[in-house]
């Protein structure tokens, strides 16, 4: 029978779940971002220290990265501790969010 520690660490190296902690990551700051002031943090790099550390519960192997958008978006541009995307992922993850067009943009087919 497995143990849930077992079971765990046998999952961790699964893509499907490694996805699914990343997404839940990201959630994680969507949520706890706008939430600061009810949890009483006060400093940004607290939510870091925070988010880094639910990663590690995550069983991640190494804290997820974000784009420049997001983290500009969230007022968090400037605050030590977040890992960012470098350009070529970012155009990586770009690329497969708009479905490989490569955003030449356009009014499409007319007719």
């Amino acid at each position: 029978m497995l143990t849930y520690k077992k079971r765990w660490k046998s999952l961790s190296g699964n893509v499907r779940v490694t996805k699914g902690a990343q997404g839940a990551y990201q959630a994680f700051w969507g949520f706890y971002n706008g939430q600061m002031k009810r949890i009483k943090l006060k400093r940004k790099e607290d939510l870091v220290s925070l988010a880094n550390d639910f990663s590690a519960q995550l069983r991640l192997k190494e804290v997820p990265k974000l784009t420049k958008q997001m983290v500009g978006k969230m007022g968090l541009k400037g605050v030590n501790g977040i890992v960012l995307l470098s350009r070529e992922e970012e155009a990586e993850v770009r690329g497969r969010r708009q479905g490989g067009q490569g955003g030449q943009g356009g009014r499409g087919r007319q007719g």
